[in-house]
């Protein structure tokens, strides 16, 4: 069975959120945390579509502060990613095994260099495409710009590692898996 979810984390991060959202949404705890600290917010056991979580991330930023969001669908290696503020998109991701990094859009955050663009998936990248000299110059190519480039594959990646290593590089805590 293929792991799937989706998850948003929201931080209240200098705004005033949205107070009768809290109640509804059964997340009035957040005024309790830390403004700078990420709390789980939503959790679904399905993966979003780049679009369906963009909105509710959106949505969640609006009304409560800034919100990260990750859909996961582990079969077909599917990620996105979401980071919002209100009425700002910060960074919006999306790949898969067969079109790549479909979406790219707004600025590269600290941690794509930091997780993606290692010396040590460099080499582990070129060596599974040693056979083919236009994907090892496509790969090499990727690792000069350092960042993600809408509809390149490099640098390839497994949707749920990722997923896991940036909540953890973020320090977000997911809970209901």
């Amino acid at each position: 069975m293929s792991t799937r979810y989706s998850v948003v984390f929201a931080r209240r991060a200098g705004h005033e959120p949205n107070r009768r959202f809290l109640k509804r949404e059964d997340l009035t705890h957040l005024l309790e945390t830390p403004p700078d600290r990420f709390v789980q917010v939503w959790y679904d056991f399905n993966s979003a579509s780049f679009d369906d979580l963009r909105r509710l991330v959106e949505d969640f930023a609006d009304q409560i502060g800034e919100a990260i969001g990750f859909a996961v669908q582990a079969n077909v290696e599917h990620l996105a990613y979401v980071h919002a503020t209100p009425g700002r998109l910060l960074r919006g991701l999306a790949y898969n095994t067969d079109s790549g990094w479909y979406q790219v859009l707004g600025e590269p955050e600290p941690w794509e260099r930091e997780l993606l663009f290692t010396e040590r998936q460099l080499a582990q990248q070129v060596a599974d495409y040693d056979d083919s000299p236009d994907s090892v110059a496509a790969i090499r190519a990727a690792w000069a710009t350092g960042h993600l480039q809408p509809g390149s594959f490099w640098p390839s990646t497994g949707a749920d590692e990722l997923a896991h290593q940036v909540r953890a590089n973020l320090g977000l805590e997911m809970k209901g898996r």
